[in-house]
């Protein structure tokens, strides 16, 4: 086995250790939210400490993010009861911003399991009515020559 395949190997390995991480991040975000949503629902939050008067004076109190706490309680809220292992937590963020109705969620979440990043966004942004961000009308444009193995770019080739 050349040195080669022996690193793809290794990255293989390491890349399905990340999206098994990627899937019990996915279901404790979704478990956070779950939580959340109830503490700000039931206002629950005013029995935490007697100098919390809002949700978001709680979400300080406890060390969470306004972001990420509202992140978690909006994907919960719209995605808790599909199938969502193995789409990362970004990408269910930002299929949680595009406000799908119900019947387009399983289309929706079977590409931000299966596409890459960037088909994905371009997909959104077709979606939105906006072109994609791969498609461009100009005449002038460049090619990137990048080296396989030490990840060197250049707009021309590399010697």
């Amino acid at each position: 086995m050349t040195l080669l395949q022996q690193q793809a190997e290794e990255v293989w390995t390491i890349v399905q250790q990340v999206r098994d991480a990627q899937s019990r991040i996915c279901v404790d975000f979704l478990e956070i939210g779950r939580l959340l949503k109830r503490v700000k629902d039931e206002r629950l939050h005013s029995a935490w400490a007697s100098h919390i008067n809002t949700f978001d004076d709680f979400l300080v109190d406890v060390g969470l993010r306004r972001t990420s706490a509202y992140n978690a309680i909006r994907v919960f809220e719209q995605y808790g009861h599909h199938q969502v292992e193995g789409i990362p937590m970004d990408r269910l963020v930002a299929l949680s911003e595009m406000k799908l109705p119900e019947d387009e969620k399983p289309e929706w979440l079977e590409k931000a399991r299966e596409m890459p990043a960037r088909g994905l966004r371009d997909e959104a942004r077709e979606r939105r009515g906006l072109q994609p961000l791969d498609l461009c009308e100009h005449d002038q444009q460049i090619v990137l020559h990048k080296c396989l193995q030490c990840g060197r770019m250049s707009d021309r080739p590399l010697t």
